[in-house]
C-alpha cells in the first residue's frame, strides 16, 4: 500500500474515527463514486482512491500499521498532522471543556437577546445537511451543523497543507488577490466537531472583507483558499494551525495548535449595498479586525 496518500483525508474522517465511522464514510462515497453510476469528473479514480484507504483502515491491524507509517513520516519530515491532535487525550480533554463553554455561551447569548458583529468569514453549504444560502436581509436565516457534515469531493492538497474540497462549482470569476469579497460560512474545531462560529448565527449577516490586505484581515488560510473558490460555489477549507491561530489560539474559544475546518459559500465579488456596519458587542462573535480589542471568541485576523 503507499503511504504517501492521507487515507483519513480521502475518506473525509478523522483519525480518531471509529470503524462504523469508516464503514459508513466508505459507503457513501463508494456510491457517490461509483464508475457506472456516477456522473462526477474522475470518479473511477477517486472510486480507486476511496477503495484503497478503506482496505487501509478497515482492518485495525492494517490501520495501525498505517498510523505508524505516517507517524514516522510525519516525525523525519519534523512535523505533526493536524489531525494527530486527536490522539493526545489532553487535547481531546480541552476539547470537552470548549464543547461545554460553547453551549453555555450560546445559552447566554439567546437569553441576553443573541446577535453579534454584522460582518461574517464563510457559508457552509453541502449536500449533506448544510445549511442553504441566504439572500441578503432574510429572517430566520438557516441553522448552522453543530459539526462538520460529509461531504463528497477529493481534497486538493496545497504544499503548506491546506486542504480544499469542491462541494459545488461555482459558475461565476474566481477572486483577484486585491479584490474584496462577500460569502456566507461555518467554521468548526477538527479535534472536536464543535461549531464555533457562523454567518447563520442569530443576528448575523454575510461576511465581506479584501484580500490582499496589510495586515491582513483574515488567517492565511482565508487569503490562500478563497481566491481559488468561484462566485456561486460551495466549498470547504480544512485548514492547519499555522495557516489559522498558531499556537496561541484565539480566546478560549480556539486552542492553540487547532485545525480548523470551514464550509464557506462565495456569494459575490465587492460587497453588499449598503454594506453592514460591524458591532462589536459583549456576544460579538467575530471581530473582522486585527486591530479589533482582544476577546475570548475567534476573529478572522492573522495571529
Amino acid at each position: 500500500m503507499s503511504y504517501q496518500k492521507d487515507y483519513y483525508a480521502i475518506l473525509q474522517v478523522n483519525r480518531s474515527a471509529t470503524q462504523d465511522e469508516i464503514e459508513r464514510a466508505y459507503k457513501r462515497l463508494s456510491e457517490a463514486y461509483h464508475p457506472d453510476t456516477s456522473q462526477k469528473k474522475r470518479a473511477a479514480q477517486r472510486h480507486a482512491d476511496v477503495q484503497e484507504a478503506y482496505e487501509a483502515l478497515k482492518d485495525p491491524r492494517k490501520r495501525r500499521q498505517y498510523d505508524r507509517q505516517m507517524a514516522g513520516a510525519r516525525a523525519v519530515a519534523g512535523g505533526m498532522a493536524p489531525a494527530d491532535v486527536l490522539s493526545n487525550r489532553f487535547i481531546l480533554l480541552s476539547g470537552g471543556i470548549i464543547v461545554v463553554s460553547i453551549a453555555v455561551i450560546l445559552g447566554l447569548v439567546l437569553l441576553l437577546g443573541g446577535g453579534g458583529s454584522g460582518e461574517s468569514v464563510a457559508n457552509a453549504t453541502t449536500p449533506a445537511g448544510s445549511p442553504t444560502p441566504t439572500p441578503f436581509g432574510q429572517t430566520p436565516a438557516p441553522t448552522p451543523p453543530a459539526s462538520p457534515p460529509a461531504v463528497a469531493g477529493q481534497p486538493t492538497t496545497f504544499p503548506d497543507g491546506l486542504q480544499l474540497i469542491t462541494i459545488q462549482d461555482g459558475t461565476g470569476p474566481n477572486p483577484g488577490p486585491t479584490d474584496a469579497v462577500t460569502m456566507n460560512y461555518s467554521g468548526w474545531l477538527q479535534a472536536t466537531g464543535s461549531l464555533f462560529d457562523s454567518s447563520f448565527n442569530p443576528g448575523r449577516t454575510p461576511f465581506s472583507f479584501t484580500l490582499g490586505q496589510t495586515p491582513p484581515a483574515v488567517i492565511a488560510g482565508w487569503e490562500e483558499g478563497v481566491p481559488q473558490m468561484k462566485v456561486g460555489g460551495k466549498y470547504r477549507l480544512i485548514i492547519p494551525s499555522a495557516l489559522g491561530y498558531g499556537d496561541t489560539g484565539q480566546g478560549s474559544i480556539i486552542p492553540g495548535g487547532s485545525t480548523l475546518i470551514f464550509d464557506i459559500d462565495l456569494l459575490m465579488i465587492g460587497t453588499p449595498t449598503p454594506t453592514p456596519v460591524p458591532t462589536v458587542t459583549a456576544n460579538a462573535t467575530v471581530v473582522p479586525s486585527s486591530t479589533a480589542p482582544p476577546t475570548d471568541t475567534p476573529t478572522p485576523a492573522a495571529s
